[in-house]
């Protein structure tokens, strides 16, 4: 019997062409007390009333689009052709839940409604215990502000869910509770554009039956600086550039826009944000790594200064979870280059740190950074070995914070005998930011002789060294002993090539070698030992 119904309603609405959907008026504020009694005046007469003053407009009725006029107020682009409009004293649309059959879904499982226009639409309906709710589904070809605002009768539960047409996904309520009587109901939801379903019923309240009445208005979007749902995720992000005003908008299904932005260089940029509705919202900084640098909580509006290096960043915003903070909002991001002069300065030396105060000729902003003393020097070598040639290692200086000096900061200075064997110095006078001199030695070892020729007689033997010049050798050492590994060795200093050696056992084998040492300082530097050579003595 429902089927026949349903079949019944659908053809006499076909056939009607006198009535037509009544339509809000702009400032949506109209008699809702007026519509109450006419609802309940209509209901005692639905049983009875032919189904043919039902407009096939209610499904036919396009969703309608505010615009935004050059003075920035939005004008409402209403119906107002008579054909298109319902008579409210003449004719209601009673009791929607007599057009759905007693399960709520078709034969594939997609709930059945009836198509009404996101804006100035007005449907009245009765709800029968929990039995049979009312479904209804808004299309929206673009996002933007819907409004469902109302009223029920009697003293039943009334509960309205809005929900996502494809996911079946909850996305608000607007509930009025059974002791609240007759009263109004006034909902605002931010959406996504897409299909949604709206579900009336009485939960499972088995009181009287419930009379409501249901206007929907709507506001789409306009202005916004890039398509919804085009930068959602890092990969997405929209590219914008400092000083740009970007106006975006965050839909209870849609809660996260990103952006890619592109710093020019270095120096202080405010981050101003403004939520037109008031409400809260909340911005992460992430640098080109996608690594959080700032989570930024934003009350209506907020400017956030922050330095900021020459790079690429991404802005992040979002509801961050709360249903409610949702929107339109807008931002730029506004740079400034920093030119700062010295205006204070205490040198640092080996023994303390110093610091500089600078000031932004610009803006005024004072920075202070601490010059970290200088606090070791290290040589690329500190050992060479003697080839007549001039030896002058590299210097790197390095502060106490770990990091090395400009070698602007400094001056490098050696001894005027950079080729003899022995120690030398270099010297460090600091510069600039700097004040006070540093040292450090490196050593020329003396390169090692060779034993021309040894020769033996009674009791001794005579060594001819191979002679060295005074900037290699101070003198030689001969070192002798009956061991091949020298462990009973006797060592004697001579200044002579050919010195002799007398006292010693006759007719013995001896080992002997001999090695350069150069006196430097108070401090002597020996080279390497030449290869033993074997003598007899007589």
């Amino acid at each position: 019997m429902k089927k026949e119904k349903v079949l019944a309603l659908l053809l006499t609405a076909a056939m009607c062409t006198t009535t037509a959907l009544p339509v809000f008026a702009a400032d949506f504020a109209d008699d809702t007390a007026e519509t109450m009694a006419v609802t309940a005046e209509n209901n005692a007469e639905t049983e009875t009333e032919s189904t043919d003053e039902v407009s096939t407009n209610l499904e036919e009725t396009d969703p309608e689009v505010i615009t935004e006029d050059s003075s920035g107020e939005y004008e409402e682009n209403q119906v107002s052709s008579e054909a298109e409009e319902f008579q409210m004293a003449d004719t209601q649309i009673a009791d929607f839940s007599d057009a759905i059959t007693e399960e709520d879904t078709d034969a594939v499982g997609v709930i059945r409604a009836t198509v009404i226009p996101a804006n100035n639409a007005e449907v009245t309906g009765t709800i029968k215990r929990q039995l049979a709710p009312d479904y209804y589904r808004i299309d929206l070809t673009t996002g933007g502000t819907l409004t469902l605002k109302g009223s029920k009768t009697g003293n039943a539960n009334f509960y309205g869910t809005l929900m996502d047409a494809v996911t079946e996904k909850e996305l608000g309520t607007f509930d009025k509770r059974s002791w609240e009587g007759d009263c109004l109901y006034d909902a605002t939801f931010e959406l996504a554009k897409g299909s949604y379903l709206i579900k009336i019923d009485n939960g499972t309240s088995e009181s009287s039956t419930e009379t409501y009445v249901m206007k929907t208005k709507f506001r789409a979007n306009a202005g916004l600086t890039f398509a919804e749902n085009s930068n959602d995720d890092f990969e997405s992000a929209s590219s914008i550039s400092a000083g740009k005003v970007i106006k975006g908008h965050l839909a209870t299904n849609n809660t996260s826009d990103y952006y890619k932005i592109q710093i020019p260089a270095t120096g202080e940029y405010n981050f101003i944000t403004k939520n037109t509705a008031g409400n809260n919202s909340t911005q992460y900084l992430y640098d080109v790594e996608r690594q959080q640098l700032e989570r930024i909580t934003t009350y209506g509006s907020r400017e956030q200064k922050m330095e900021l290096t020459k790079g690429t960043y991404y802005y992040h915003f979002t509801t961050d979870g709360y249903t409610k903070d949702v929107g339109d909002y807008w931002f730029k991001v506004v740079g400034h280059t920093h030119s700062y002069k010295t205006s204070y300065s205490y040198k640092a030396t080996p023994y303390n740190n110093g610091s500089i105060t600078k000031k932004c000729s610009g803006c005024g902003k004072t920075i202070s950074e601490t010059v970290y003393r200088p606090e070791t020097v290290q040589l690329s070598t500190r050992s060479y070995t003697y080839n007549g040639k001039s030896k002058k290692p590299s210097v790197t200086v390095i502060a106490a914070n770990g990091k090395a000096l400009s070698s602007s900061s400094y001056t490098v200075s050696y001894e005027k005998d950079t080729v003899s064997a022995g120690r030398h110095k270099v010297k460090i006078t600091l510069k600039g930011r700097y004040s006070g001199t540093m040292g450090r030695y490196y050593v020329i070892n003396p390169k090692a002789t060779s034993i021309q020729r040894v020769k033996g007689f009674k009791k001794g033997f005579q060594v001819n060294i191979k002679a060295q010049s005074k900037r290699n050798a101070t003198g030689y050492q001969v070192q002798y002993s009956t061991r091949t590994d020298f462990s009973n060795a006797k060592t004697t200093n001579v200044s002579g090539t050919a010195p002799q050696f007398k006292g010693l056992k006759g007719k013995t084998n001896y080992y002997v070698r001999v090695r350069v040492y150069k006196k430097s300082g108070k401090k002597t530097y020996y080279s390497s030992w030449s290869s033993a050579t074997r003598v007899k003595t007589k």
